[in-house]
């Protein structure tokens, strides 16, 4: 982890075909991505129960998959280190002499990450990469989605282009034979065969949060912007901009959940974020918020007025679907039964 982290050579998962999938959602909240249980290392598998004790601890009992891939990724399991997450102390190697203690300063390290990340308009694998980058990473990239050019960049301004010897399937297919000498700027792609996607199919049922709307801005584009205020704002879109016309037009939460966020945020303005089980929606750029965090909420219950706070151009609401808080986003579109695509 950290600079000197460089995953394990031959981390990759040898079944391709995986069956059995270990659910390891924390209570009420879900990720959306499950891993793959019979391709973790069996220390891994041993050390599960103690990594969702810290991860609940922290409250991010949801990202326990993510943790267990990296887990594997950055040991195996072996060690008094599994975690790697010695340096994320204090800069130095050796000072964690068991592997509990490893893995509640991994936890808590990836906590941080996740937290700073919170701070901008990014994705899941930018943390996972910083747990092992630092949280420079998640600066450099801001408001970026991650990809593997950004983590080699960043590597290789770290390293002055210092490069060493680096060969296994990932690099392989990637057409490297060496990495740069900080970090591991092939992290995210050793991570991600051990997780798997949950589908969202069975999610076909959510209820318009604005009446009559019109979608003015779609998922997945790449925007630059002028706010109201004259700065410029550049972002790929993690969800969809909707109209109707109307200046005080209600907001209206598009199925039964619990709300897990209720609040005002510099770039997305009064927001509400609801959980409803295996999923997050969005309420972005309101005027008026009319629910507090931890309420219950019916779907199709006012929870909002349409606004134009935060970074926001005018009046309309952003709705969002993620499968992790503030992570995973997922296109709408196909979610709205009633919406159509009209591009």
């Amino acid at each position: 982890m950290m600079k000197r982290g460089i995953g394990c050579l031959g981390c990759l998962p040898f079944c391709v075909f995986c069956v059995v999938m270990l659910l390891v959602g924390a209570g009420q909240g879900f990720t959306g991505i499950q891993v793959k249980s019979n391709t973790l290392s069996p220390k891994v598998l041993m050390y599960q129960d103690t990594l969702t004790h810290y991860a609940k601890e922290q409250g991010i009992g949801e990202y326990v998959p993510y943790l267990l891939a990296i887990m594997e990724v950055e040991s195996k399991g072996e060690g008094v280190d599994p975690m790697q997450s010695s340096e994320s102390i204090d800069g130095k190697i050796g000072n964690i002499t068991t592997p509990d203690d490893s893995i509640k300063q991994g936890v808590i390290h990836f906590k941080t990450m996740l937290d700073k990340a919170k701070g901008y308009q990014t994705d899941i694998w930018t943390v996972v990469q910083a747990y092992n980058y630092g949280g420079g990473f998640i600066d450099y990239v801001g408001n970026r989605p991650w990809s593997f050019e950004l983590a080699e960049q960043f590597s290789h301004a770290q390293s002055n282009g210092k490069k060493v010897d680096y060969v296994n399937a990932i690099s392989t297919q990637k057409g490297y034979a060496y990495r740069y000498d900080y970090g591991n700027m092939f992290y995210v792609l050793l991570v991600q065969p051990y997780l798997t996607r949950h589908s969202l199919q069975t999610h076909t049922g959510l209820s318009l949060p604005l009446d009559n709307p019109t979608v003015t801005s779609y998922f997945g584009e790449h925007r630059e912007l002028t706010l109201q205020d004259g700065r410029r704002y550049e972002s790929v879109h993690r969800g969809i901009d909707m109209v109707n016309g109307q200046e005080r037009a209600p907001i209206k939460v598009a199925a039964q959940g619990k709300v897990v966020y209720s609040g005002y945020r510099d770039d997305t303005g009064l927001t509400v974020i609801v959980e409803h089980g295996t999923l997050y929606t969005y309420y972005f750029h309101l005027s008026v918020i009319m629910v507090t965090q931890d309420e219950q909420v019916e779907q199709g219950q006012h929870i909002g007025v349409i606004g134009s706070s935060g970074y926001s151009t005018g009046t309309h609401l952003h709705f969002g679907v993620s499968q992790t808080l503030w992570a995973d986003y997922v296109d709408p579109m196909p979610l709205l039964q009633e919406l159509t695509d009209k591009r």
